[in-house]
């Protein structure tokens, strides 16, 4: 059975909230006749040059798919930018697809991005799939992780100003989509053309309104779920000046 795939259909389905574990299960199941425990891994992600393999798809038990550095083909997602003292910041997923596709887009997301870019190549943002060498990169991008399971297509970023007059630097608040309870808050610094991550928070709120003290202590109080899936109160405090986290707990 052949399966034609167009990318604009597969980008339909990118977000957390519609394609979950057992979304990516029942795809597997209508493609393949095998039966498997669903409580296995569905994706091993390897590394081994000698073999030239990038990935292993596979529920942890049974191998299904094996993807290989010379199959390959490159493509980024663009989710969101802005423009911070003349320069572009670009959010994007990276995708390592190979022809045919045999799943769901999801498992071939690699990882997401931010990136400074040039300011006269601002892509689209259309839930299509570009060419990686299609954006000018100014500088290195930073990789961030997944934002969530299946790659990330909803992202805001933020001129993060409270910080600015501490150096010359400039300073993106991004925030991403988890899935609908939960969201990711990441702070990241650009001195000189180098991107730095400096801290990530995962909070239940939509968006944190930090303040600083003393000068350089950036603190806030969020809303997080805990290790028992109880949701509470934490008290978050980082010191620009020697970019170090000096509290991240539950308040008492």
């Amino acid at each position: 059975m052949k399966y034609i795939f167009i990318f604009s259909v597969l980008l339909f389905g990118l977000s957390c909230q519609q394609k979950t574990k057992d979304d990516k299960l029942e795809i597997i199941k209508s493609q393949i006749n095998n039966e498997y425990d669903s409580s296995n891994r569905m994706q091993e992600k390897v590394l081994d040059r000698a073999y030239k393999i990038t990935r292993v798809i596979s529920d942890g038990v049974t191998k299904y798919d094996t993807i290989y550095f010379d199959s390959i083909i490159e493509k980024i997602l663009p989710v969101s930018s802005i423009q911070i003292q003349g320069f572009q910041y670009l959010f994007f997923s990276k995708y390592d697809l190979v022809k045919p596709l045999k799943y769901h887009l999801s498992f071939y997301h690699e990882s997401d991005y931010l990136a400074k870019i040039d300011t006269g190549i601002v892509p689209n943002f259309d839930n299509t799939l570009i060419d990686i060498d299609s954006i000018n990169y100014i500088d290195s991008p930073l990789e961030l992780g997944d934002c969530c399971r299946s790659g990330c297509n909803r992202a805001i970023l933020f001129d993060f100003k409270k910080a600015q007059s501490l150096d010359s630097s400039n300073y993106i608040y991004l925030i991403t989509t988890v899935y609908e309870e939960l969201s990711k808050h990441i702070l990241v610094k650009d001195t000189d053309g180098e991107l730095v991550k400096l801290f990530e928070i995962e909070s239940s709120d939509k968006y944190l309104p930090f303040d600083i003290k003393n000068d350089s202590i950036l603190y806030v109080d969020y809303w997080s779920y805990t290790d028992e899936d109880a949701l509470a109160g934490k008290e978050f405090q980082y010191d620009l000046l020697n970019n170090e986290v000096l509290k991240d707990s539950v308040v008492n």
